[in-house]
């Protein structure tokens, strides 16, 4: 009697942590969701005056990139008035935030560690992204800085010790897909060598950022990131304007403060903002791989954009795109313990279904040689016979 209740408190508790663990999924995957639509919008929003503001001769690049990733530095002082209306003082949340800029325990370690390598991951993302878009068109761009997402995958397996889920594999290849019918459509007009090797550059700039800050931040909540964004952005702020003195000198930019687009440049610093927020929320508190996603959803974004406002044609390639990055959208919003079960059966049918052939293989051989009693000693047989002993039947990604 004893035993069947500690076996029924068992199956309890193991109820309860099954539990646990759906809602947290389930929570994780509304987050992202949510994350990912606001994201999509600002990158689409982003694009469009970023394209305006490099048109022309704008060559102030560094100081555009200086300048609109200063503004980040708002984000944690409006976030503390908001924490003094729930009942935390200023010195309740630094001291349980400011552990997010330390690194064993020490500020310098963190700042070295921590501070340096996302500054330079982040910085260097939008110095090449404005660079990229004088030389290749917005949607080019785009296209070709969606690669990212094989980049962020493969990292973050290997940095993170993500599971590999075959489902997930699949979603990047199909959205993979997608971004090769729209560069079919597309046919690289416009582009040049130069210009796509620096969206390619940018593109590994962003992937290492992302899944760099989740190596950091495994766990943070929003006020850590939020603090972490503001100390990333106080160090653009106070280094960024040497690299904007000595591309100046040297001629390499130029800066005329009275044809300066102010008002599109403002504009694009707060989507910026925005961007960056979302990047940094969206990777710390869900997946990095949905960030991702929602910067694919730029490509069909743009797209439409170009249709209302620049009369371009969508033609059956990019329908054909814009479907499977979508696809490969609404399959990464599985929650991951589904998405593993699910990988699981398709494992499975797979596996019975190369040793139904398999087996199929050698009654005909072995049918064909019996006049002799020879044995069959094909490669098939002795692949499934191998690999049925071994347990593959069971095998699970």
């Amino acid at each position: 009697m004893r035993e069947y209740e500690n076996q029924t408190e068992i199956s309890e508790t193991e109820n309860e942590t099954c539990r646990r663990r759906c809602s947290h999924y389930s929570i994780k995957s509304s987050t992202g969701l949510f994350a990912v639509l606001l994201l999509a919008v600002s990158v689409v929003l982003e694009g469009q005056f970023v394209r305006d503001l490099t048109s022309g001769n704008f060559t102030a690049i560094a100081f555009a990139t200086w300048y609109s990733r200063s503004w980040t530095i708002i984000c944690y002082p409006i976030y503390c008035p908001i924490g003094m209306l729930f009942g935390k003082s200023l010195k309740d949340m630094w001291k349980e935030d400011s552990v997010v800029l330390q690194y064993q325990g020490q500020y310098l370690k963190g700042f070295i560690f921590k501070i340096i390598p996302v500054t330079i991951f982040l910085t260097g993302t939008y110095g090449f992204f404005f660079y990229a878009v004088k030389m290749v068109s917005l949607t080019d761009y785009v296209t070709i800085l969606s690669v990212n997402i094989a980049l962020i995958y493969i990292l973050s397996v290997s940095w993170l010790r993500e599971p590999v889920i075959l489902i997930r594999t699949m979603a990047i290849f199909i959205a993979i897909g997608g971004v090769l019918f729209y560069a079919g459509s597309y046919k690289q007009n416009g582009s040049n060598e130069l210009g796509i090797v620096i969206t390619l550059i940018s593109a590994l700039m962003s992937a290492l950022y992302r899944v760099y800050l989740k190596k950091i931040l495994p766990d943070a909540s929003i006020s850590k990131t939020l603090l972490l964004l503001t100390a990333v952005s106080l160090t653009v702020m106070l280094s960024g304007w040497i690299f904007v003195l000595v591309f100046t000198a040297t001629e390499f930019e130029s800066i005329n403060w009275d044809l300066m687009p102010w008002d599109t440049l403002n504009l694009t610093s707060a989507l910026s903002v925005a961007i960056i927020g979302l990047t940094f929320l969206g990777t710390a508190i869900s997946y990095p791989i949905y960030v991702a996603i929602g910067l694919l959803l730029g490509i069909p974004g743009n797209a439409i954009v170009d249709i209302a406002i620049h009369q371009i044609a969508f033609d059956n390639l990019k329908i054909v795109g814009a479907i499977l990055i979508s696809f490969s959208f609404l399959i990464l919003l599985i929650p991951e313990d589904k998405a593993i079960n699910f990988s699981k059966r398709i494992t499975t049918s797979f596996t019975k279904l190369m040793l139904k052939c398999g087996q199929n293989d050698v009654l005909t051989d072995s049918t064909s040689h019996s006049y002799n009693n020879i044995v069959s000693s094909s490669s098939s047989y002795f692949f499934v016979d191998s690999k049925y002993n071994s347990g593959i039947a069971e095998a699970s990604i």
